[in-house]
């Protein structure tokens, strides 16, 4: 949706499915990039004025290792020779969440949620950019405060609120694949929000003290990598 404005630009092409591996580089200027496709082959695209590497966190120290850029000791170490000696995998934070303690209510006065309730939010969503589509990641409300010092403008944590309606699903499946929760959990919540209304409030660390790095496992760069802390 963030691009459907931009769509028909002829500078424009987008290519779904599609993984970025390697960075193509001549001496030490960026000239392109190695692409995985859907169905498996390569694709080197060519840059004529920039390469920008957007990639996360995670797949950002990955590509630029796999590319020769990285620390050399480690690179040696899996068989990578090294162009650019970067200390790129270091100084990883990681913003820890919980899913915090979910309460739940019987709403006696609210009508239940329609089985298609999601058609009826999409429309919301494209005439008026309102409904639950609207949000956040599907949080009702955030809130930033710093629980260690009241009185600085600094927050130190940030909550998520969501408040789901009993039986409005799509919700629900929403917030289960975004934070991973296990089987388990999933299950169990599942069978509440049948019944019942449902809300979270889940505290995430805005600046956490520990560090950790991105190693890589082999120069293959169908492996997932390995993040320590």
């Amino acid at each position: 949706m963030y691009l459907s404005l931009a769509k028909n630009r002829n500078n424009l092409y987008v290519l779904k499915s599609t993984k970025a591996e390697k960075i193509l580089i001549s001496g030490k200027t960026a000239i392109g990039a190695r692409l995985r496709l859907k169905n498996g082959k390569t694709l080197d695209v060519k840059a004529s004025k920039e390469v920008i590497l957007s990639a996360g966190s995670i797949a950002t120290p990955q590509i630029l290792m796999l590319s020769e850029i990285g620390p050399r000791d480690h690179l040696e170490d899996i068989g990578i020779e090294t162009l650019v000696d970067l200390p790129v995998r270091k100084h990883l934070e990681d913003h820890m969440i919980s899913y915090g303690v979910p309460m739940t209510y019987v709403n006696k006065t609210g009508p239940s949620v329609k089985p298609n309730c999601i058609l009826d939010e999409a429309y919301k969503f494209l005439i008026d950019r309102s409904g639950a589509l609207s949000s956040t990641g599907g949080s009702d409300l955030m809130s930033f405060l710093n629980v260690h010092d009241p009185t600085s403008k600094y927050p130190d944590m940030q909550f998520h609120h969501f408040h789901i309606k009993k039986g409005q699903k799509f919700h629900m499946e929403i917030i289960i694949n975004a934070f991973h929760m296990s089987d388990e959990i999933a299950i169990e919540t599942r069978k509440i929000l049948a019944v019942q209304d449902l809300v979270y409030i889940l505290p995430t660390l805005l600046n956490p003290k520990s560090l950790g790095e991105v190693k890589l496992r082999s120069a293959d760069p169908k492996r997932k990598s390995e993040n320590n802390f």
